[in-house]
């Protein structure tokens, strides 16, 4: 301990280990609990080397730590920190070392079967299911530490998509139309313009040089809205669709949106000038609601998931005259769709016939050349970056990994139950996460880089249904929205274990 600066703040980490008092009754249990957790300490040197053998990491220190952790990241101030952690201390215990008031020393003192009644009334009630939530691997155990911030949209959030630079959100809202969020401070998100759009909007999509939203606005179709000025977002050109807008893509160039409609089929919109978007091309397809498009690389192709019309591949190398050049009927209704990187397959969830591989080779002639069942409702589908392993959503039955390897005979290698219904998903960067929309199970972090073994490694419980997830450019921030209207900022920087800080 002599080594240790005692004006620094330093992190002890607990790792694994075996607990042979469970439920801290004071009586040993006769086999030992697996901790697959991890609890962590945040003390000054001075404290450390005061209480010696009698200093103990608990699940009190890890609520402690849970609860500071985002101060320690974003808001740290070496004036007010030590009564930071003297407010959250009075949350978690009440005086324990007998010196008339709380503090952190009274959770570093905490002994969990001598002085469980010492907790406060609220931590007490919780105690039990958080040492499961430990003894079972989440980590963190409450999420205090990587919900970061929040903000409630009015209307549902139905999408979002951020500005490049991630200071930005553009929220989809359903009946209150587009919101903008200044994301610049992360922990106070905060609304500064909005406009609202005439319809219903289910989905948004921002221009490659950031001026401009294009909002899927229902009934109203497609709203096009100027953002220069975030503080006061402007519609400045629209367009009738004829049917509900729900979903779209943009060209590469920026000068066409495909939009998709609730009637089955496909609008080509010019939207070169923003201000008079023009209907240019127009196809009906067979499905009775088409719910999402892919686009080929080089803009001739259209694929679309066309619910029980299954797969429409449409050409559009004239927009004017859009094809349908092939199509092939899935067993059960198309949700989505993704391409393989060489865009000779695609991939659709369909319903309770899973996943559908489907030859693309001959736009004219998409075969389906492989399949796979899964358990409950495939939604949605995410590649592997390196295109041998597709991430299914399955409602129900969580998340189901599929090796693609040999396309012919797909098979689910790996598998999570998640606590909700898995609606969405998307994928780190670096393939070892994914990161799944779970509807009343708000978003769950699932660690993939074993596919056999994928674990829920946390939990951010949202206020109502999390219907989608996206990851800022650098994969440090995850923004989820929630069909009650909240966007949620969830940290994922915060599970690399702090050192020390200079007080």
């Amino acid at each position: 301990m002599d080594e240790l600066d005692p004006d620094r703040f330093y992190v002890y980490k607990v790792i694994g280990g075996e607990d042979w008092d469970a439920d801290d009754d004071g009586t040993m249990d006769t086999n030992a609990t697996l901790n697959k957790g991890i609890i962590r300490a945040i003390a000054r040197g001075s404290e450390i080397a005061e209480l010696g053998s009698a200093f103990r990491v608990t699940l009190a220190s890890e609520i402690l730590y849970e609860f500071a952790a985002k101060t320690l990241v974003y808001r740290f101030d070496a004036n007010t920190f030590p009564q930071r952690l003297k407010e959250i201390a009075a949350r978690i215990v009440n005086d324990i070392d007998g010196n008339g008031e709380v503090d952190n020393r009274d959770i570093l003192l905490f002994d969990p079967v001598k002085n469980r009644e010492r907790l406060t009334a609220l931590i007490k009630s919780q105690w039990s299911h958080w040492i499961q939530t430990v003894h079972k691997g989440s980590m963190p155990a409450l999420s205090f530490s990587v919900l970061i911030g929040s903000v409630d949209t009015p209307g549902d959030a139905e999408g979002v998509v951020l500005s490049s630079d991630g200071t930005r959100a553009y929220v989809a809202a359903g009946s209150s139309g587009l919101q903008i969020v200044d994301m610049t401070d992360p922990i106070n998100p905060t609304i500064i313009g909005s406009v609202d759009t005439p319809g219903y909007a289910k989905g948004a999509v921002l221009s490659s040089d950031g001026t401009k939203v294009y909002v899927a606005d229902g009934s109203s179709g497609l709203q096009i809205v100027e953002i220069g000025d975030p503080a006061t977002p402007t519609i400045i050109g629209s367009v009738d669709t004829g049917y509900d807008a729900l979903g779209m893509a943009l060209s590469s160039d920026g000068t066409k949106a495909y939009v998709v409609i609730s009637s089955g089929g496909l609008r080509i919109v010019d939207v070169t000038d923003p201000v008079k978007p023009t209907i240019i091309g127009s196809i009906d397809t067979p499905g009775e609601i088409s719910l999402g498009v892919a686009l080929s690389s080089d803009g001739t192709k259209a694929y679309v998931a066309d619910w029980n019309g299954g797969l429409q591949i449409v050409d559009v190398t004239d927009p004017v005259k859009p094809t349908v050049i092939g199509a092939v009927d899935t067993p059960d209704a198309a949700f989505g769709v993704a391409l393989s990187s060489d865009e000779t397959k695609a991939y659709v969830a369909a319903a309770s016939k899973g996943l559908q591989i489907v030859d693309v080779t001959d736009p004219a002639t998409p075969t389906i050349i492989g399949s796979v069942n899964t358990p409950d409702s495939a939604y949605k589908v995410a590649l592997s970056s390196d295109g041998t392993k597709v991430y299914v959503v399955d409602g129900s039955s969580g998340l189901q990994i599929v090796d693609i390897t040999d396309p012919v005979n797909p098979a689910i290698i790996g598998s999570v139950d998640t606590p909700g219904e898995a609606v969405g998903v998307v994928l780190s960067s670096d393939g070892m996460k994914a990161y799944v929309a779970d509807w009343y199970g708000g978003l769950q972090i699932v660690d993939i880089s074993d596919s056999i073994k994928p674990t829920i490694v946390d939990s951010v419980y949202t206020p109502g249904y999390a219907v989608g997830v996206v990851l800022s450019s650098n994969g440090m921030k995850a923004y989820v929205v929630d069909w009650f209207g909240w966007l949620q900022v969830v940290d994922l920087t915060i599970y690399s274990s702090l050192t020390s800080l200079s007080l």
